[in-house]
């Protein structure tokens, strides 16, 4: 093969690669708009009645939020009791959940400490709002060459 035609196979490819789309969360918040780095994340709050801390764990796919799985401290309004109980952090309950949303509408205040972790990093949305901010998050496909420069919500 001609050392031309491997460069435009290569540049090709590349070139693929980088419009090829994949699966992340949307977030938008008080007309801002973002991507999370990663396609699985999770969300965190302190329950308004329990006043323990609930996790709940997402998968960014085929335009839905798929709920993995949630974790949680005590048992109250709103827990899960249908879903298959599975290994949790020390401390929770974890429950496997596998259902889809097209769009989580999230109102965070610093009172509920709502929280959004990707990749291990903490990303503490209740301190760059006001109270009471409407967060909604949906799945997009975005492709690679959005996503090489950076500026994903969590990198605050």
């Amino acid at each position: 093969m001609s050392k031309s035609r491997y460069i435009l196979i290569c540049c090709v490819v590349i070139f693929l690669a980088l419009i090829y789309p994949v699966n992340r969360a949307k977030i938008l918040y008080q007309g801002n708009s973002c991507y999370l780095r990663d396609d699985e994340f999770s969300i965190s709050w302190i329950h308004s009645v329990e006043k323990e801390e609930w996790i709940e764990n997402y998968k960014a796919v085929s335009g839905n939020l798929n709920l993995k799985s949630t974790f949680f401290k005590t048992f109250g309004a709103g827990t899960p009791s249908d879903g298959e109980v599975i290994n949790a952090p020390q401390g929770y309950v974890g429950y496997k959940i596998n259902r889809n949303y097209p769009v989580l509408n999230w109102v965070v205040s610093q009172n509920m400490q709502g929280k959004i972790i990707v990749d291990g990093d903490v990303w503490n949305i209740n301190k760059e709002v006001p109270r009471f901010t409407e967060i909604q998050m949906s799945s997009v496909r975005v492709p690679i060459i959005n996503l090489l420069f950076g500026g994903f919500c969590n990198d605050k």
